[in-house]
């Protein structure tokens, strides 16, 4: 992707949440409360394949 695409996606991202705060802040708090919960589990499953991988890789 070129640096064109990126702006203009993080742009829409903004206005949509820029939206949502202002319509519905209560929402808003529960999507970025969501959205914290999902990438901190993508974090921690990413990490534990790691270590699996290693594990195998090492394990004889």
């Amino acid at each position: 992707m070129d640096r064109r695409s990126v702006l203009v996606l993080v742009a829409f991202a903004a206005i949509a949440v820029g939206y949502l705060v202002v319509r519905d802040p209560v929402a808003a708090a529960g999507a970025v409360r969501q959205g914290s919960l999902v990438l901190f589990d993508s974090v921690a499953f990413v990490f534990q394949s790691l270590v699996t991988f290693v594990r195998h890789l090492f394990e004889g």
